[in-house]
């Protein structure tokens, strides 16, 4: 087969559905998502032992060594490589000095030959033959990730001096302070002291500053003269315009989403669904429940194939899920069930490939939230 002959896969749904097929697989993921996300010859990554991964933290630096040489790629852990990297040692419960892809056979590392059919049986349970093993997973590096990477990969000497890796510090701490804001660990309204905030993360000030100014621009915080950073207070008039935006953009996603007719997105809808069915089922509602919400969302809207609508959904969700935490928190008028019948309803909108229908059951979903969140409001403007 020529270079020119083999073929990527080619949305990123695509690369969804083949995760799908393989999420019961946790060593299988994890490959999957270091080959397609750091573009690393397989015959390196084989080389990688549990101790290199296993006290790094997301969108940190860890080395994988080069096969005969003193030398090491730097590359950058994801999200999705974190995720699967947890999910990996919660399953297997390696040893630290293991290597993480070991023969079942003995303590060696597998061999590419054993990869190679591993990854075809993947793509023909996933529907796509035509795709070539190893080769169409680096294809797909290419494709999907490797431009739009915060950091391409490195080969450094293993001589104990590294570059200092500030843009990976950086996003380190904007992630940390992203997530403190939207799920109100960081309260709305309360200030925020740099000093501390980079003492508590053992950093220096100055990727703190960075990253609250990439918060600002997204109105999660705001800066008061001479008187600091305060995470943005919530309101009901803020939140109603966030419910307005997100109908328009989430409606233009379902609509190319819904007519693209991908067999594929039928099956990730109702495993999520399951799994958020699964989250309500427990005793307590807590935060998973908002992370297994959005995962069934954003199936939908990621087959709608337009990465700039995405990035707009994307920051929308983000300002509007410490509004979510409010209210779990602070109300005792969640109802399971009716929550599910929103998720069913768009299913049904989607298996009978009618986006009005899929559009009725999402409104219903966030005007019912917006309903409870308007109570709630209602609530704190009360004098007792």
């Amino acid at each position: 087969m020529t270079e020119k002959e083999i073929q990527a896969i080619k949305t990123k749904a695509d690369i969804q559905a083949i995760r799908l097929i393989i999420q019961n697989n946790s060593r299988g993921i994890l490959l999957f998502d270091l080959i397609t996300q750091t573009g690393i010859p397989v015959k390196h990554l084989l080389q990688l032992q549990v101790n290199s991964l296993k006290d790094v933290a997301p969108d940190g630096l860890f080395l994988i060594p080069v096969p005969e040489t003193d030398q090491h790629h730097r590359v950058k852990l994801t999200k999705d490589i974190f995720e699967s990297f947890q999910n990996y040692l919660n399953k297997e419960q390696p040893e630290g000095n293991d290597f993480i892809f070991k023969s079942r056979k003995g303590d060696k590392p597998l061999v590419i030959q054993s990869v190679s059919r591993l990854v075809k049986g993947w793509f023909e349970k996933a529907g796509f033959p035509e795709l070539n093993g190893v080769l169409s997973l680096h294809k797909t590096w290419e494709r999907h990730f490797k431009e739009s990477g915060p950091e391409p990969h490195k080969i450094v000497d293993d001589n104990g001096l590294h570059e200092i890796a500030f843009n990976s510090v950086q996003d380190g701490v904007y992630a940390q302070l992203l997530q403190a804001i939207i799920s109100t660990k960081i309260k709305p309204g309360e200030k925020i002291v740099t000093d501390r905030i980079a003492k508590q993360m053992n950093v220096s000030r100055i990727p703190v500053r960075e990253a609250l100014k990439r918060l600002e621009t997204k109105g999660l915080v705001y800066t008061l003269k001479n008187r600091g950073i305060f995470v943005t207070e919530l309101s009901v008039d803020t939140m109603r315009k966030l419910v307005e935006l997100r109908l328009i953009n989430e409606k233009a996603a379902i609509y190319n989403a819904t007519n693209r007719r991908d067999p594929k997105l039928i099956e990730q809808l109702e495993h999520f669904h399951q799994k958020y069915i699964e989250e309500w089922e427990k005793d307590k509602p807590n935060s998973l429940i908002f992370h297994v919400n959005r995962e069934f969302h954003f199936a939908l809207y990621q087959h709608a194939d337009n990465q700039v609508l995405m990035d707009i959904i994307s920051m929308l969700w983000d300002r509007f899920t410490p509004y979510l935490y409010v209210m779990i928190d602070q109300t005792e008028i969640l109802s399971n069930q009716i929550d599910i019948d929103f998720h069913e309803g768009m299913l049904d909108g989607v298996r009978e490939k009618n986006p009005q229908k899929v559009f009725k059951w999402l409104e219903a979903d966030v005007y019912e939230t917006k309903r409870i969140l308007e109570e709630y409001f209602k609530l704190l403007s009360v004098t007792p």
